[in-house]
């Protein structure tokens, strides 16, 4: 029977969540092109140096596409070397002839004034002078409209110049690309760290955006979080956190929070104190504690199984030399303790056991019938009791073992071995795709492009695609790299119960639906129909449990068996008769 004393104290009010411990540090490598795997380096499992060589794409096409590019830019560059010369070499045509017209102006405007001087002395008719007007206004408008061709000249020559500079840059950026591509065709290790997965096909086909590797350190860690959305209220970056492995405690603090909520879960990472303890181990499930308020000084109890959350309790309160039973009202509760709102004194000493004594008395009353009832079977009990023992020992020895020996950590050749040995009992009871869908407006002008970008496989294309939905703020729904169930797949899509799939998923190309706001693009690029072996990316957590089942099986049987043969060596074990029965059948 367990008994706290109350005190007076702080009390951390925190809430229950459950997290596993994950790598500190993880990176993901992805293709930067549609390729092939050509040679492979190294294997999960290795530690790997910064810039040490991981693995070799094949990337003949992409090594043609960029001579071929590179060619096409020269000629570009030649092409607006040349405009550029043609277009100054008009321009100063055009202000040499701007230049003439205006010294040929001024010398008609001498003409008209002497005209007008002999006029007006006699020298001269009033025709002459009319004459000699005209002239130098038709003369003074062909100079305007000189200017005007020079300076609409001038701003056209700016605009088809901007516009060659434009696309130059444009190919540029496109070849630009395709080199870093080339470069990236050996893969390297961003980082030292543990190389915790690998494509290790050779010659196995791979998509633009598709993982190469994922490299991760195993040197400190931190924890992934999930908890119900009923209390994202409480859940905020900075929060203070109890990280439960056993019966250790490790302390941490709320790092960020998914602002989205799946499934009515919220998932938040804890980043702890001690990042390298010794406890710490990839996938281990782990129980969080997340402080969201201080109590201070109240009057509080140890909290245990008794506390099911605020409110009246029964507790058998130890005041003097008696025992009486108190009406108490418990508030809220952390990792340690629970706030005592009423019913208690600091010097009290409660039982926190809901009805503890109720219970002692009621189970006592059940042993003195069974012992009159069963007595007979005393011995049978006595018997089942020691077994009940003797199990739980071995229970508790065998952890042990398991604890210390077994390795949580499985290479995807182990993984894929097994999932290859056993494809057969994985099967799928729906279609699953991979994908993507772009919503976009019903009237936006450029929805061919789009459309046809979207189609494209190369990698300029599809980064002009992604530019252009970012620009214009398009809704991008990306499943390439994931499979997901054809249901959710459609979830996104205006979609009718009643209608017939199968054509969409007969098909890769671009395919398009609408609804009275909006029209959506969507191509399916992988189809896993139902009853065909699901993907091994999806198996890879259920495998890892089947091969930890299998490791700790076998490391049961081996220290059973190292402890066999050491007591038989020393003659702590002795089995009668099977010496006589090999003795006769050697005979």
């Amino acid at each position: 029977m367990n008994f706290g004393v109350v005190d007076e104290g702080a009390v951390e009010v925190s809430v229950y969540a459950t997290g596993k411990v994950v790598p500190f540090a993880e990176e993901v490598i992805t293709s930067p092109v549609s390729s092939k795997v050509l040679e492979v380096y190294k294997k999960s499992g290795d530690r790997v140096r910064k810039d040490e060589p991981l693995l070799q794409l094949d990337l003949e096409t992409i090594r043609t596409e960029y001579e071929t590019k590179k060619e096409s830019l020269e000629m570009q560059l030649n092409k607006l070397d040349l405009q550029r010369k043609t277009i100054a070499s008009d321009l100063a045509e055009m202000k040499m002839q701007v230049d003439i017209d205006e010294m040929m102006l001024k010398r008609t405007l001498v003409s008209l004034n002497n005209e007008r001087y002999l006029d007006s002395i006699g020298a001269s008719t009033r025709e002459k002078v009319r004459e000699a007007e005209l002239n130098y206004t038709v003369k003074q408008m062909q100079l305007e409209q000189l200017k005007r061709k020079y300076e609409n000249k001038k701003s056209t020559s700016q605009s088809e110049i901007r516009s060659l500079e434009l696309d130059y840059k444009i190919a540029k950026r496109n070849m630009d690309l395709l080199f870093k591509t080339l470069g990236e065709a050996q893969v390297m290790a961003p980082r030292s760290a543990t190389l915790t997965w690998i494509n290790d096909q050779v010659g196995a086909s791979i998509s633009q955006g598709s993982n190469l590797a994922i490299l991760s350190d195993l040197s400190s860690f931190k924890v992934e979080g999930e908890i119900a959305d009923s209390y994202a209220d409480k859940i905020t970056a900075g929060n203070r956190v109890n990280v439960v492995i056993g019966g250790e405690k490790l302390s941490g603090t709320v790092g960020n929070v998914t602002p989205s909520v799946n499934n009515g879960v919220i998932k938040f990472v804890v980043f702890l104190d001690d990042q390298s303890n010794t406890r710490l181990r990839s996938g281990l499930k782990v129980d969080i504690h997340v402080t969201h308020a201080m109590k201070d000084e109240t009057l509080r109890l140890p909290t245990g199984a008794y506390y099911m959350g605020r409110g009246d309790y029964d507790l058998w309160v130890v005041n003097g030399e008696r025992v009486e039973k108190r009406k108490v009202m418990l508030g809220e509760s952390g990792f340690e303790y629970v706030e005592v709102l009423q019913g208690l004194t600091g010097g009290d000493s409660a039982a926190y056991v809901k009805m503890y004594v109720d219970r002692w008395v009621r189970k006592q009353l059940k042993l003195q019938e069974a012992e009159i009832l069963f007595s007979e079977s005393a011995g049978d009990i006595d018997r089942m009791v020691e077994e009940y023992r003797q199990a739980l020992l071995i229970r508790k020895l065998d952890q042990h073992y398991v604890d210390r020996s077994v390795d949580t950590v499985f290479t995807d050749d182990e993984i894929a071995a097994y999932y290859n040995a056993h494809k057969a009992d994985f099967r799928l009871d729906r279609p699953i795709v991979k994908g993507r869908i772009v919503r976009l407006g019903l009237h936006y002008r450029q929805a061919a492009k789009l459309k046809s970008l979207m189609a494209s496989g190369s990698a300029a294309q599809q980064q002009d695609f992604s530019d252009l939905c970012a620009k214009n703020d398009f809704a991008v729904n990306d499943f390439r790299e994931q499979w997901i169930d054809f249901p959710e797949f459609l979830s996104y899509l205006p979609t009718l119960r009643s209608q017939n799939y199968d054509a969409m998923l007969a098909t890769t190309a671009v395919q398009e639906m609408r609804d009275s706001h909006s029209q959506y693009y969507f191509q399916i690029d992988e189809v896993r129909r139902e009853g065909e072996p699901i993907p091994l990316e999806r198996l890879r957590p259920t495998i890892r449990r089947i091969l930890f089942n299998r490791r700790q099986g076998e490391v049961i049987r081996r220290h059973e068996e190292e402890l066999f043969d050491r007591a038989s060596e020393n003659g702590e074990v002795s089995v009668y008769g099977l010496e006589e029965t090999d003795n006769e059948e050697t005979k």
